[in-house]
Formats: C-alpha cells, structure tokens, sequence
C-alpha cells in the first residue's frame, strides 16, 4: 500500500501576517526604552532639585525670600538614620494639609507662624506637631484646623510678613507665632553679608 506523506504547512511568520501590529509593536518597544534611557539621563545631568528650606526662584520664593513651588518637593532627612526621603508642599507651598482661603466646613481655624521646628524638616509632614494637633482635635470630635504657615530658617519677620500677606486671607481665629531666640537675631540678616543677607525683599522696623 502506497504510503501518504502529509506535507504539514509551516506556521506564517507574525510579521509576515501582521505587518502593522508587528511595527507598531517594534515601534512602542523603542519608544519606552527611549524614555527609560532619558529617564536615567536625566536623573545623572539634572536631578530634580530637592531642599528643606526651599529655594527663591518660586512664588513663595519671591514674596519671603525663600520657599517651596505648589506641590513643591520638601527633602526630609532621617537625623538617627541618615535616610533621605521626600513629601510634597500643598497647592499653596505650604507644608499643610490641602486648604481654601474660605471656610466651608465652619472650623475654629488655628494658624501657626514659625520657623525648622514648626516646619519639621526632618520628619515626614505627618508628623509634624500642627498635623499631629488637628489629627487630635478630629479624633475628639471637634471642628479644628491647624494651619501651617512656616520654612525653615524664617525669621520673625518673615511670620510677620505671612500673616500680613497669608495668613490673613485664612479668617483665623488664633494666630500662634512660635520661634527661637535666633529667628530675632535673623531679624538683621539684611545687614549682613551671608547667604541670605539678600534674598529677603522687606524689612520690618
């Protein structure tokens, strides 16, 4: 009996069947490593700017000397550990909670003014006293905000020029100004020839 040989079709290349997709699919896998390759580049010849004290060119920057952008990154810097971290400024440059000028919610409005310590710079923004506070207060069940409107390295100058400027526009009830013998003493930087000697744009009697 004659033997049958079955001749089995090879399988059409995908490229060959799908000339576009298999294109369009090369094309999509050199763009994401194109951005996976810039993304590093990037990282090496420009690191996103990071500081705990914020920077001037900003519009926090420009009205006290210095601060953050909205939505700004804040470095944070583990003292015991030494580890290195990062949280965002609200859409005001404030390292607060998100806030409106109004009060919708009818809430006792509490603004603290002040300097490192009541910025926390080396904490994450959770754990700073004010957020801390306003935490407590909700737990107890009372209609409380804490407002934070302080940089590291302000002086009380500078808490006076964000109430006028700020601060104000929040309707607080309490206004509480926490600061440190030097923040006076930096009352007079202007004077001098330090780093920050001209990057205040005011000065108050």
């Amino acid at each position: 009996m004659p033997s049958i040989q079955n001749e089995v079709e090879a399988p059409p290349r995908i490229f060959q069947r799908y000339p576009k997709t298999s294109l369009g699919l090369i094309g999509l896998t050199f763009f994401l490593l194109f951005l996976a390759l810039a993304e590093i580049a990037l990282g090496l010849l420009a690191p996103v700017p990071l500081s705990n004290v914020g920077f001037v060119n900003t519009p926090n920057g420009l009205r006290f000397g210095w601060g953050f952008e909205p939505h700004g990154l804040v470095r944070i810097e583990n003292p015991d550990t030494g580890k290195v971290s990062s949280d965002r400024v609200n859409a005001n440059g404030w390292r607060d909670r998100e806030r409106t000028y109004d009060n919708p919610g009818n809430a006792f409005r509490v603004v603290i003014f002040g300097d490192s310590q009541t910025f926390g710079y080396i904490v994450p923004k959770e754990k700073t006293f004010t957020w801390v506070l306003e935490d407590r207060f909700k737990m107890e069940g009372l209609n409380v905000e804490i407002i934070n409107i302080s940089y590291s390295g302000w002086s009380t100058s500078q808490q006076l020029e964000a109430l006028e400027t700020e601060g104000m526009k929040y309707h607080p009830d309490l206004v509480i100004t926490h600061f440190v013998p030097n923040d006076v003493d930096e009352n007079l930087s202007h004077i001098g020839s330090g780093k920050f000697s001209n990057r205040i744009p005011f000065f108050h009697e």
